[in-house]
């Protein structure tokens, strides 16, 4: 079996002399085409000779066969097929100087080279909209839910922005310049001027790498993201599985007498030969738990939620979450914080289990902390607190409904926060 080569190909597909131009030289160094790709093209090692090559229209359909009547023709003519471009284009070449042009007449050739310019055109329109629907996705991802710093986070917003990026600056441009060149050949031939088959062309074209191998990246970045990411958390887990910081406590809030409201599964208590206190129990329910999820851009978030015993009896129900979330830089930490905290204080007004007439938030900032931001949060004549707290890549979020005062624990809360 010959060895094969590869090399990167410099020119466009559809700038035709440019092509030809490039594989003629190719072949005088002792490289014959084998296979040819938009980013690189296959050789096999020959003795180098002067070589003819010339590229032929011809729109084919997936499930087509290549013309074969046309391939006889051409090989009577001198000419052998080579190879097919994007279903679209066949080439061919000759060792024989002397074997004529394949085409006579310029009106059939410039029709058929005026089909792949409506195709060109056909696909431009597409990329326009492609761009302009990625566009709206990214958007919608980002700000149709209020929240844009944890959609930017922890959702796949940024990839979609990526992917339309991308597009608006390889796409877009790389289409323009096939229907470009393909305007350039039709006009050309209706003005009864043959082809040309030597130009100078570019040695290589980064931007076609850049181009195939960007949207690849960001489409397993896309499946990370949605697929596998997810299979790393996402379930309810006992509140000692809590690794990456300590939380504030529930019972600290409420202090003597606070009654957890987990309850021991009768399965587990059966198993025991005597009943454990509650704060031993590892059993899970939607009252106390904590659960980790990991994001592309907030690898490490943790909600953690703390309930007291249902006692209604004072309109107020003790209930603790905390969302905490481990940011790759500095950069979204602050914002995040800030964003988080006035999410918490829009609250509904008729919340079923409290009868206070609610009144206006308001909101105490701590610069000297030792954090790069610390608040708390309260809404008068209800049991509504928040806080919220960031510092480095660390960023802390804390609803609280209870007897206690957030605003007497803030060492607890910035110490979340100050976990390496």
């Amino acid at each position: 079996m010959s060895k094969l080569y590869f090399r990167v190909t410099p020119v466009n597909r559809y700038d035709i002399p440019a092509l030809e131009s490039w594989l003629e030289d190719i072949a005088r160094r002792g490289l014959f085409l084998k296979k040819f790709r938009p980013l690189f093209c296959t050789f096999v090692k020959g003795t180098p000779r002067p070589t003819r090559y010339r590229v032929e229209p011809h729109k084919r359909i997936l499930d087509e066969d290549l013309p074969q009547s046309m391939l006889e023709l051409y090989r009577d003519f001198g000419w052998d097929y080579v190879d097919e471009i994007s279903n679209s284009m066949l080439i061919f070449s000759t060792q024989d100087l002397a074997a004529p042009e394949l085409h006579s007449d310029l009106e059939l050739q410039g029709e058929q080279w005026n089909k792949l310019r409506r195709s060109a055109l056909w696909s431009c329109w597409i990329n326009v909209i492609l761009t302009l629907a990625l566009l709206a996705l990214f958007l919608y991802a980002e700000f149709g839910s209020g929240s844009p710093v944890l959609a930017l986070a922890t959702t796949t917003a940024p990839v979609l922005g990526l992917f339309a990026l991308c597009s608006f600056l390889f796409l877009l441009p790389d289409s323009f310049t096939d229907l470009r060149h393909l305007t350039a050949i039709t006009r050309q031939l209706e003005a009864g001027i043959p082809l040309d088959h030597r130009t100078v062309y570019p040695k290589r074209r980064p931007q076609t790498v850049i181009a195939f191998l960007a949207p690849a990246v960001l489409l397993t970045l896309m499946i990370a993201a949605d697929w596998i990411l997810p299979l790393a958390g996402g379930q309810m887990e006992p509140l000692d599985r809590l690794d990456s910081f300590t939380p504030l406590s529930l019972a600290s809030l409420e202090g003597e007498g606070f009654q957890s409201a987990t309850r021991v599964s009768p399965e587990y208590q059966s198993s025991q030969s005597q009943v454990l206190p509650r704060s031993e129990t590892r059993y899970v329910d939607y009252g106390n738990f904590c659960r980790r999820e990991r994001h592309l851009l907030c690898p490490n978030q943790w909600q953690v939620v703390q309930t007291g015993e249902q006692d209604l009896s004072d309109g107020i129900w003790v209930r603790m979450e905390i969302m905490w979330y481990d940011l790759p830089g500095s950069l979204l930490a602050v914002p995040l914080a800030r964003e988080q905290l006035d999410a918490a204080m829009e609250l509904d007004d008729g919340i079923w289990w409290t009868s206070q007439q609610p009144g206006p938030w308001t909101t105490d900032y701590l610069p000297e902390t030792g954090t790069d931001f610390l608040a708390v949060a309260r809404r008068t004549g209800t049991p509504f607190q928040a806080a919220a707290a960031a510092s480095g890549d660390k960023v802390v979020m804390v609803r609280y409904t209870g007897h206690g005062e957030l605003a007497d624990h803030l060492d607890e809360i910035a110490a979340m926060v100050r976990c390496r």
